[in-house]
């Protein structure tokens, strides 16, 4: 059983202000993953391509786990997109393995 995370990723438009909105969503994002009731998830930024999201780990062989991470990212998306916070490209939806390689990706 490896562990494996579905991630929702924000892509951050280039600006001067593009650490302040980071922390913006960053807060937005662990805020929503509370009251999305994930039990455990890490909200990142990867500021050398200017993107922040919320990864949810699950078990590869338990399909439970995997729409559980599902129902949080999804909730959180959908904060996301009723928010005013602005400053974003695109966001997206996928899976990676434990050592950040990715699985499944529209982007």
């Amino acid at each position: 059983m490896a562990i494996r995370f579905a991630r929702f990723n924000i892509q951050l438009l280039e600006s001067p202000d593009v650490e302040m909105k980071a922390d913006e969503w960053q807060a937005l994002l662990n805020d929503s993953a509370i009251e999305g009731y994930a039990d455990d998830y890490e909200v990142f930024y990867l500021s050398q391509r200017g993107v922040v999201g919320l990864s949810v780990p699950y078990e590869d062989d338990d399909p439970m786990l995997l729409l559980e991470a599902g129902a949080v990212l999804g909730f959180c998306q959908s904060r996301c997109e009723a928010s005013n916070i602005g400053g974003i490209e695109s966001m997206w939806l996928s899976l990676h393995d434990a050592d950040d390689s990715t699985i499944d990706s529209p982007i």
